[in-house]
C-alpha cells in the first residue's frame, strides 16, 4: 500500500463517518431545504439528545471489543424507577441517584455474566435486554400517573433552556461528551478500554485487569443510558 494510500485511510479511521454525515446532510438539505434550518436541527439534536447520552457509554463498550443490547431496557426501567419514586414522595435527587445506581448494577450484572460465564457479549446482553424489560413489566405493573408538581421538577432538564438560549438536553448532551473524551483520552481507564479492544491476551500480560475492567466498562454503559430516564420519565408523563 503507497503512503498516498495509507494516510487517506489512516484520516478515513478518524473522520470517515463524520464525512459521511456530512455528505448526507448535504444532499437532503438540497433536496428540503428546510432540513437544515438552525431550529429545525436544534430540535432534531435535542430530540436525539437521549439516544446520544447512551452512545457516549456505548462506545467503551465498542472500544473494548464487545456491545451492549440491554441499554434500551435499562432506559426504560431506570425511567420507571425514576417516576415510581417521584410519585411515592421521593426527592427528584434521590430518585435519579437510586435510578443511577440500579442502572449500575444491571451493567455489573453484564459485566459478571461475560467475564465470569464467558459468555460472548451479543448473546449475554441480547439475555438481560430481554430480562430487564420483564423486571421494567413488573415493576411498572400498575399505572402511574405524575403529577403536575413532578413534570415540574424534571421539565427544565427536558425541554428548559441555558442562559434562555440553549435547549437543557443540548448541554448536558455536550457535557457529557466532553466527560467522555477526557476520560477516554486522559484517564487510564481510557486507556485500558483500547487496550482490552486492541488485544485482549496482551492486555493481560501486561498486568491489566481485564475482567475488573470490563465489568467497570459495562457498567459505565448502563450508567449513561440510565442518564437518559429522566429525559424519558418526563417525555412519556407530558
Amino acid at each position: 500500500m503507497s503512503r498516498k494510500a495509507k494516510k487517506f485511510w489512516y484520516w478515513w479511521d478518524k473522520i470517515g463517518i463524520l464525512c459521511i454525515l456530512i455528505v448526507v446532510a448535504v444532499v437532503f438539505g438540497v433536496i428540503d431545504t428546510r432540513i437544515v434550518q438552525p431550529n429545525q436541527l436544534i430540535t432534531a439534536l435535542s430530540r436525539t439528545a437521549v439516544t446520544g447520552i447512551a452512545a457516549a457509554g456505548m462506545m467503551f463498550a465498542i472500544v473494548a471489543g464487545g456491545f451492549d443490547l440491554s441499554v434500551g431496557s435499562i432506559l426504560s426501567l431506570t425511567s420507571c424507577v425514576i417516576a415510581v419514586q417521584l410519585t411515592g414522595g421521593k426527592s427528584t435527587f434521590m430518585a435519579i441517584l437510586m435510578a443511577l445506581l440500579i442502572a449500575a448494577l444491571c451493567g455489573a450484572v453484564n459485566g459478571l455474566i461475560i467475564t465470569k460465564l464467558k459468555i460472548q457479549t451479543f448473546v449475554a446482553t441480547l439475555a438481560t435486554q430481554l430480562a430487564f424489560a420483564g423486571i421494567t413489566l413488573v415493576y411498572c405493573s400498575k399505572a402511574i400517573q405524575l403529577t403536575s408538581k413532578v413534570n415540574k421538577e424534571l421539565k427544565f432538564f427536558s425541554t428548559g433552556k441555558f442562559l434562555g438560549l440553549i435547549p437543557m438536553p443540548i448541554v448536558l448532551l455536550i457535557v457529557v461528551y466532553i466527560l467522555t473524551y477526557l476520560v477516554y483520552k486522559k484517564t487510564p481507564f481510557g486507556t485500558k478500554t483500547r487496550a482490552i479492544g486492541s488485544n485482549e491476551a496482551a492486555a493481560r500480560t501486561t498486568g491489566i485487569k481485564v475482567d475488573v475492567s470490563l465489568i467497570l466498562i459495562f457498567v459505565v454503559t448502563a450508567v449513561t443510558a440510565g442518564m437518559g430516564g429522566g429525559f424519558e420519565t418526563h417525555t412519556s408523563s407530558a
